[in-house]
């Protein structure tokens, strides 16, 4: 089939208009859309099928997989971690799906070649990625194409959320070890050899997140990743430190031998929860601290009109647990002086910790001492004692301002002494960091309030 004119600025379905092209496959150009007829009209995804070839069997199998993908995520889009389908339809003789937008990152920029993750960020990770499989293997659905391309880190949340449907398959057991009953189809360095045979099992998408899971560890590229040779003898182990535990998980995950892995996701959570229970848990002693006060704060009546503007609905994240793992990764990165990589996962602990409520006694009954002074601790050792909460919070006083009343003029002095965050380049300025950028999300009356209250809490907490 000959490439078509492309779609920027029409609409579809008087209703879908389409901004930008995002992406090519081989089977469908996608493309950037908004929704006209909603409220605010939101932004959503349009897949195009457009298939690489005038070959009429590649044509055809091109039409099934986009008609197989668009039946998969009907079923499956009503999981929060799956993109949902909006429409599915031809139009002038073209077959196209709408799907939610995931506005986010790619996992393939946190795991990137010579990036190591800590043993108990891998563990979390595999944890994320096995729950949202466990729901398309529950369907009795093969991804097929699992990599960090294929997984987004949602913006809003920070939950990990699996996409790109293309070339999933429906599995049958009854055929699946007779003849090649599919094409031979993924992407070199995640497919497991049946499946590259033409042979794919459930137990191939748990291959893929295995090597997802030593990539993480090792910080190699897949390509460099031999899993066993030919006389099956583990081979990845050797090339780095990881403990028993977690070296005898991912390696059952990538047996050459689909028989000896997992069977499934359901099958390989199980056992990961078992080996390695979840750190997450609510910090019941460190809510309770000072539960019974209700701390009143004033406010300028600016700042509350600001607030009733813009609203504060989905600014703080809904996750109230308290993560070891980020709390390694921003020791990593501090160690490192990665500054912004570190403030990024700064910014991450403390929205888990707080919820989606903005008033000062969420934050002070949900982000507990404990983890404020701990990652206070972390930022104003490696740093050499120049960035921190406790840092920002003397700067503030020292200026002659109090902080048991907020002022947009007070905080904006304050903020002129810290650096801008027009600083990109050079040194950054006494207490410039944490700078909470992810959290107020471009809306300065927003993000002044959230960074004073933080430090309100600082004090509280005898910073």
């Amino acid at each position: 089939m000959a490439e078509i004119t492309t779609l920027v600025g029409k609409t579809l379905l008087s209703r879908y208009k389409v901004i930008k092209q995002i992406g090519r496959g081989g089977f469908a150009y996608t493309y950037l859309a908004i929704d006209t007829a909603l409220p605010n009209q939101p932004f959503c995804v349009v897949k195009r099928l457009s298939p690489q070839s005038s070959n009429e069997q590649k044509e055809s199998i091109a039409k099934k997989l986009f008609e197989r993908e668009a039946k998969s995520l009907y079923h499956l889009g009503e999981h929060d971690r799956i993109p949902r389908l909006y429409a599915h339809f031809c139009q002038e003789g073209q077959f196209y799906l709408v799907q939610e937008f995931i506005q986010g990152r790619e996992l393939s920029e946190e795991i990137q070649p010579g990036n190591q993750l800590s043993e108990s960020e891998t563990i979390e990770l595999l944890r994320e990625i096995l729950e949202v499989l466990k729901v398309i293997h529950d369907g009795n659905l093969i991804h097929r194409d699992l990599k960090p391309s294929n997984i987004m880190r949602r913006e809003k949340d920070g939950k990990l959320v699996i996409i790109d449907f293309g070339i999933v398959k429906e599995f049958n057991i009854d055929t699946t070890l007779r003849t090649p009953n599919t094409t031979r189809i993924g992407s070199s360095g995640y497919m497991a050899h049946e499946q590259a045979l033409g042979y794919p099992q459930l137990a191939s998408d748990i291959y893929a997140v295995g090597i997802i899971g030593i990539l993480a560890l090792s910080g190699l590229k897949a390509k460099d990743v031999t899993v066993e040779s030919k006389s099956r003898e583990s081979l990845w182990r050797s090339k780095i430190e990881v403990s028993n535990k977690l070296g005898d998980f991912l390696e059952k995950m990538v047996r050459f031998d689909f028989q000896q892995r997992y069977h499934d996701a359901s099958e390989a959570l199980h056992d990961l929860n078992i080996i390695f229970p979840s750190s997450s848990a609510i910090d019941d002693e460190n809510n309770n601290l000072n539960s019974g006060k209700r701390l009143k704060f004033k406010i300028t009546i600016g700042a509350i009109s600001g607030l009733i503007a813009i609203g504060i609905a989905g600014f703080f994240l809904t996750n109230k647990y308290y993560h070891t793992a980020d709390l390694d990764r921003l020791e990593k990165y501090l160690s490192q002086e990665k500054w912004d990589k570190a403030d990024r996962t700064t910014d991450r602990i403390i929205i888990q910790s707080i919820g989606n409520q903005l008033g000062i006694d969420e934050i002070n009954d949900n982000l507990s001492c404990e983890e404020l002074t701990e990652m206070n601790q972390l930022w104003q050792s490696y740093s050499d004692n120049r960035f921190g909460f406790k840092i920002q919070k003397q700067i503030y006083l020292d200026s002659g301002n109090q902080l048991d009343e907020y002022s947009e003029k007070n905080y904006q002095e304050f903020r002129d002494l810290i650096g801008n965050d027009n600083i990109s380049e050079g040194e950054k300025p006494l207490g410039y960091y944490p700078t909470l950028n992810t959290i107020y999300q471009k809306k300065q009356s927003l993000h002044s309030l959230a960074h004073w209250m933080l430090l309100y809490r600082s004090k509280t907490c005898g910073l």
